[in-house]
């Protein structure tokens, strides 16, 4: 898998006037990229678990089954990025 293949949508908890009204938005490869390398980001991966075991984002977190709320971070604010490989 590829990553600029990858569907990437960020969710973002940050107060803004802009993202008041929808705090998802699609981001590049390269912000995801950045994000990761300066660990301001904390991402997870969507894809079923056989995918996930043969490739994904370095540091991604599998979200898999209902416990995946526990990986959740106690800050409100930070940013989360969650990806699948989409082939549409």
């Amino acid at each position: 898998m590829m990553l600029s293949k990858l569907t990437l949508l960020l969710a973002l908890a940050l107060p803004s006037a802009a993202l008041a009204t929808d705090p998802y938005q699609e981001a590049t490869l390269d912000q995801v990229q950045g994000w990761v390398a300066a660990k301001t980001a904390i991402v997870y991966d969507v894809n079923d678990a056989d995918l996930f075991r043969k490739n994904h984002v370095p540091g991604a977190r599998h979200l898999e089954g209902k416990g995946w709320t526990a990986t959740l971070p106690a800050e409100k604010g930070a940013r989360l990025v969650f990806y699948c490989s989409n082939t549409r």
